[in-house]
């Protein structure tokens, strides 16, 4: 016979243990106390400051952009990514991602797509996609949800099916692998032509989706 020690919120009936099929539970009462008025006023600023932080995630995206397209950084840097490491401490991976979450969040607004990604959770299984892919990948994910609360899990799930859609049926490989070759193919061209501030944007995405299958790669826990 085996004992499992069991906590619950509701007061029980007389009795601290239960007994089925060969297993006792005991059951430690614990009273959870309502929230006073003055700590309901302090977890709703709590949760006021973070709603502000992932929001500010895509804020600071469209001031990167602003930054990048206009080179603002030019009296200072060379390059861009040299602004982001010595001015903000972003690695090269870090500061694309923002620029591209707030590409991604733009691109929807601009199709008058509603609700909006509200944190880095939701659009990161969409880095490294084309506008176009992962603006439809975002509409498969409200699909999915179906009016719940939409996760990063649900996004990836609906990136994954827009993703191997676009192949053909037979083709096994995983939606970042689907999407790594025509960004080869454009970053092949770049070279040829020599537009280099194109090529450095591919080359970026490109190292998303290689850091998303990496990602892939890597068995979870519960597996």
């Amino acid at each position: 016979m085996s004992t499992t020690l069991k906590r619950t919120a509701q007061p029980e009936k007389s009795g601290l243990s239960r007994q089925s099929n060969g297993h006792v539970t005991l059951i430690a009462l614990e009273t959870i106390l309502p929230l006073s008025s003055d700590e309901k006023e302090e977890l709703k600023e709590s949760e006021e400051i973070i709603q502000t932080r992932l929001t500010a995630f895509f804020e600071v995206g469209e001031a990167l952009i602003k930054i990048k397209e206009g080179k603002l950084y030019r009296s200072l840097f060379p390059t861009f990514e040299e602004y982001c490491r010595e001015r903000w401490d972003f690695s090269r991976i870090h500061a694309h991602r923002l620029l591209h979450a707030a590409e991604i969040r733009s691109s929807l607004i601009s199709t008058n797509t509603s609700p909006l990604p509200e944190n880095e959770c939701q659009v990161r299984p969409l880095e490294g996609l084309p506008p176009k892919t992962a603006e439809k990948a975002w509409l498969k994910a409200l699909e999915l949800a179906d009016g719940k609360k939409l996760t990063g899990k649900i996004v990836g799930k609906a990136v994954q099916i827009i993703s191997k859609g676009k192949a053909n049926k037979a083709d096994e490989r995983e939606g970042w692998q689907i999407n790594f070759q025509p960004l080869l193919k454009k970053a092949t061209r770049c070279c040829k032509t020599g537009d280099r501030d194109k090529l450095i944007d591919l080359i970026h995405r490109m190292s998303l989706l290689l850091e998303i299958g990496g990602r892939q790669a890597i068995p979870s826990e519960a597996e």
